[in-house]
């Protein structure tokens, strides 16, 4: 299992213990753009259907560039 299948598992164990309905509502997520970001997207558009997921785009201002 990769991590991308790690994590989504992670999410859907969660999911069930707090009882929520992926499919109820979209979901907002803010990602950096690093490793730990890219895997939550990933996870989550296993997770939810077409058109559920707004990504919204956060810079830390960490890296140079």
């Amino acid at each position: 299992m990769g991590l991308v299948d790690q994590v989504a598992a992670a999410l859907r164990q969660a999911g069930q213990v707090s009882g929520l309905d992926w499919a109820a509502e979209p979901l907002v997520v803010g990602v950096s753009g690093g490793p730990d970001s890219a895997a939550l997207l990933h996870a989550l558009r296993q997770l939810l259907p077409p058109g559920a997921l707004i990504v919204a785009h956060f810079d830390h201002g960490l890296r140079s560039g």
